[in-house]
């Protein structure tokens, strides 16, 4: 069973998603105390849609570890996708008094924030980034809800900060070029692709 999940790990990284529920499969038939298969088995029911299946291994999960996080936060995501949107919160804001920088927690509590309380979710995301050990998805789920709320200077504030601190990221600078397009600003995107040829001479995208 180790050996099947350490190749599930490694179909994972080549994106053989079939082989990879294929050995997971395996391994946890093989040894159904097996947790961590049993969790990675879980998350990609729950990407598939498969939702009965994917509490299956949840339930067993949580019934040999009731404090196991990575089991609670999807849980938390199965009661959202059913509506329960309640009880998810509840189950999530209980994983990050435990885990205060448990990130996938947290973007999950700020999507199921955003759409009652946009400025509650912004402050969800701050307390994250005083603890997060990488900020960069929370920083862009950030942005995302600056752009819904139409506060245009945070949103290019944002963009230029990411762009400082990560500088060999070029998705930042097509980000804020895509944004700066929609308002109009052409001459704005014109140096910000060319900023990206400087960085990177070879990237046909910002070339076309």
């Amino acid at each position: 069973p180790q050996s099947r999940l350490l190749l599930a790990k490694i179909l994972e990284k080549e994106g053989d998603f079939q082989g990879v529920f294929n050995n997971l499969r395996i391994a946890v038939d093989a040894d159904p105390d097996l947790i961590e298969a049993r969790i990675k088995l879980g998350a990609l029911y729950t990407a598939a849609g498969m939702l009965p299946e994917a509490q299956v291994e949840i339930d067993a999960v949580l019934q040999q570890e009731p404090d196991n996080v990575d089991a609670q936060v999807l849980a938390a995501r199965l009661l959202a996708q059913n509506g329960n949107e309640n009880e998810a919160e509840a189950v999530l804001r209980g994983v990050l008094e435990i885990n205060p920088a448990k990130t996938d927690a947290l973007i999950l509590l700020v999507g199921i924030t955003v759409n009652k309380d946009p400025d509650a979710a912004l402050v969800l995301i701050e307390q994250g980034l005083l603890v997060a050990d990488d900020p960069r998805n929370l920083r862009v789920l950030r942005v995302e809800i600056l752009q819904r709320l139409d506060r245009a200077a945070e949103v290019e504030s944002e963009f230029q900060a990411l762009i400082n601190a990560y500088p060999d990221e070029n998705a930042f600078r097509f980000g804020l070029a895509q944004y700066l397009l929609n308002q109009g600003r052409v001459d704005d995107v014109e140096q910000l692709l060319r900023d990206i040829v400087d960085v990177d001479p070879e990237s046909v995208a910002a070339r076309l």
